[in-house]
């Protein structure tokens, strides 16, 4: 699955820009549940800032929704991607797979992978199916459950044990999860064809 040599993706990870998406992504699982997420001006920006939550693929509305659903949920121990999704959909007029995942991942960091187009759709890493305009609710949520279940095995792969070793290696007091050290690597694993997202699942700079 890795076609890009990993000390060249934990240079990128340890450039400037990588130390400040990395120092961004640490901040919003830090301090989910150490402060008014729906109030706090600088943790909605940094969240913003990582996760690509912008006016260019979404609504100010959608947005103010999106930080007080964060905050009402935030403690809950085992919600779903039907229920996240669900919640997300009741206040979206359009398919919101990626920023549901994302909304999850950042309460289950260590169960619940991020979706979007690099990841998980690009054939060259889990090549899933393209949920973005998808309408059906249980396509959705079976495909991200599988999703899941994909990425958990590939964690356990000898591949996946390498990533989360050269990670630890180079950061070795970076405490993220292992599902985020591999996404990292994944995200930053992309040719030239493949480094434009075709919707807004995720077009972070550097994370």
């Amino acid at each position: 699955m890795i076609i890009t040599s990993i000390d060249t993706i934990m240079d990128k990870l340890g450039s400037r820009k990588g130390e400040t998406k990395r120092t961004e992504y640490k901040y919003c699982i830090e301090n989910l549940r150490k402060i008014d997420v729906s109030k706090s001006a600088e943790y909605k920006q940094k969240y913003q800032d990582f996760f690509v939550l912008s006016t260019r693929f979404c609504t100010q509305d959608f947005i103010d929704k999106y930080f007080d659903l964060l905050e009402r949920i935030k403690y809950e121990k085992d919600l779903s991607f039907a229920d996240v999704f669900a919640m997300v959909s009741a206040f979206s007029n359009r398919s919101e797979v990626s920023f549901a995942s994302k909304l999850l991942h950042v309460i289950y960091p260590d169960r619940s992978p991020i979706w979007d187009s690099v990841v998980a759709t690009n054939k060259q890493h889990f090549g899933m199916r393209k949920l973005y305009g998808i309408k059906d609710v249980n396509i959705i949520v079976n495909t991200y459950n599988d999703y899941c279940k994909r990425f958990a095995k590939y964690m356990k792969s000898d591949e996946g044990q390498n990533i989360i070793r050269a990670f630890d290696a180079r950061f070795p007091n970076e405490k993220v999860s292992d599902i985020k050290k591999i996404d990292y690597v994944l995200w930053q694993d992309r040719t030239k064809n493949n480094q434009k997202d075709n919707t807004h699942d995720r077009t972070r700079a550097s994370a």
